[in-house]
């Protein structure tokens, strides 16, 4: 649900220099930040295609349960459509897999230095502030930043 309240905020129609999308984790958890991550990938497609196709609802979940796929005269917008679509489906799965693990693996936690700020002394309720900016989109000239607190 967090990742697609995320990319439903970031793809909101609004001023681009005065939008900047923020989640504060007061629990400290290196899953919010993993699915931040993933999240922080699929938004250099998601937000792109919403502007493109003026998609409506912007959350991915909604939009995708909500909206056949299309099948009209415009092939670019099909094959988009099923792409992002699928794109979509496979991270909510890498996530939700995660999730239900509880931890992340080694071979994730390699992909970014975040991770290196849990350890084995930290928990929820004893865990030093962590400020990770996970990306800066250029999305029509604009920066559109995601920051985990």
């Amino acid at each position: 649900m967090v990742i697609n309240t995320v990319l439903s905020v970031m793809a909101y129609d609004y001023l681009p220099k005065k939008l900047g999308v923020y989640l504060s984790d007061d629990g400290g958890s290196c899953l919010t930040f993993y699915a931040l991550l993933e999240v922080s990938q699929f938004s250099k497609i998601w937000l792109p295609f919403c502007k493109k196709f003026k998609v409506e609802p912007r959350c991915p979940e909604a939009y995708f349960t909500s909206t056949p796929e299309p099948h009209h005269d415009d092939p670019l917008m099909v094959e988009e459509w099923s792409s992002i679509k699928k794109l979509y489906e496979d991270m909510r799965n890498r996530i939700e897999s995660t999730m239900k693990v509880g931890q992340i693996s080694e071979e994730i936690r390699k992909q970014h230095k975040g991770f290196g700020e849990w350890d084995l002394v930290s928990d929820p309720r004893n865990h030093q502030t962590i400020l990770q900016v996970l990306l800066t989109v250029f999305y029509a000239l604009q920066a559109y930043p995601i920051i985990l607190i």
